[in-house]
């Protein structure tokens, strides 16, 4: 993709040096960032076009549990269990360390015209549980 983009611009600078007539006044293509925190777009005034964007949230997964978890605690079939907390007194999308701050495995990667990535996280038992 960043490929496509970067020959797409290339292009578009040839045209405007190249292609257009003396009595239409040229104008320059740029590519301009915002950037608020931790996001970031890139857009091209030909065309007004989003090039880009970048978070560092964006697609992350959660995970044992997506939401809050009040009090940190629950109960399953008679038992108890203690959860970190990170959000208050509760607990949130996983605890501490949730599915978007482990190292995933690649399985299985493959470019061409139909790209996809697998990857695979065992999740071992009780991994959240708040021990002591």
């Amino acid at each position: 993709m960043a490929r496509s983009q970067a020959l797409l611009f290339l292009s578009l600078i040839a045209f405007v040096l190249l292609g257009s007539s003396s009595a239409i006044p040229r104008k320059t293509v740029g590519i301009y960032e915002l950037k608020k925190g931790n996001f970031s777009v890139k857009i091209t005034n030909w065309g007004a076009t989003i090039l880009s964007n970048e978070t560092t949230y964006f697609g992350a997964l959660v995970g044992r549990v997506g939401n809050r978890i009040s009090g940190a605690r629950f109960v399953l079939n008679g038992t108890a269990y203690r959860l970190y907390r990170n959000d208050g007194t509760s607990s949130i999308h996983g605890g501490h360390r949730g599915f978007s701050f482990v190292i995933w495995t690649v399985k299985e990667m493959v470019d061409g015209e139909f790209p996809y990535i697998k990857l695979y996280y065992y999740s071992f038992n009780k991994e959240q549980e708040c021990i002591g």
